[in-house]
């Protein structure tokens, strides 16, 4: 969907652990997604969850 420029927003959980690789979430996009972070919010201290989404524009 999002090749397909059909995603108006992604929410991330950031879970803190050290890790020696992996691969990207987002991999594979065309080019940047012009996104800005909407919001921010921590659970229990350890999870964060991050609102990005298109910029409004009028």
């Amino acid at each position: 969907m999002a090749e397909r420029d059909l995603v108006d927003a992604y929410e991330i959980y950031v879970h803190p652990v050290a890790l020696g690789g992996g691969e990207s979430v987002l991999q594979g996009l065309p080019a940047r997604q012009g996104l800005t972070l909407t919001g921010a919010r921590t659970f229990d201290g350890n999870v964060v969850k991050l609102e990005y989404g298109r910029p409004i524009t009028v």
